[in-house]
């Protein structure tokens, strides 16, 4: 049996500013996430709710916080009205328009950050991760990556179930 976890690790709460918008994540202390690998791997649990995301499948789960590290799990955080996300640990970071995000990979890599995809369309912006896939150390350190020269947004990937707008029913 794995070690176990604590939610203390993940941050309390994410704020994310957008122009003059800031909106507050905070880290549920009822519910945590599991990864799995496919619906029916999570069919097994008793969710409160499955979220399907670029083919990651997350359930979140009741829970008291303490969860198992082989289970591959995760943080829950409650945005505006409720609304639960799921960290996956990826990072959005966005330069200013003069900077190129593969001449700062070093800087990232000191942090612990590696490169995973930069946005084809804007070389200033890119999604970063943890070399180590540790989701809570990559939310920590958003504010390091903030405080690096030339960096002018950064953002954690939070997903959410999607609800669908009445035209597409």
């Amino acid at each position: 049996m794995g070690t176990k976890n604590k939610l203390y690790q993940y941050p309390t709460n994410l704020r994310i500013k957008t122009g003059q918008h800031e909106v507050i994540y905070t880290l549920s202390s009822v519910y945590y996430a599991v990864k799995c690998t496919s619906s029916y791997q999570c069919s097994d649990r008793e969710e409160i709710l499955m979220i399907e995301e670029g083919g990651d499948i997350f359930c979140i789960l009741e829970g008291d916080g303490t969860f198992d590290t082989e289970m591959n799990t995760t943080a829950v955080y409650q945005g505006e009205g409720g609304l639960l996300c799921v960290p996956t640990g990826r990072i959005f970071v966005r330069l200013e328009t003069n900077c190129f995000i593969l001449d700062k990979k070093d800087e990232f890599k000191e942090l612990g950050f590696v490169v995973s995809e930069i946005i084809p369309y804007a070389p200033n912006a890119a999604w970063l991760e943890r070399e180590d896939k540790n989701i809570a150390a990559s939310l920590q350190n958003i504010d390091e990556l903030k405080n690096l020269n030339s960096v002018c947004h950064v953002e954690p990937q939070l997903i959410s179930k999607r609800n669908l707008r009445q035209d597409e029913i």
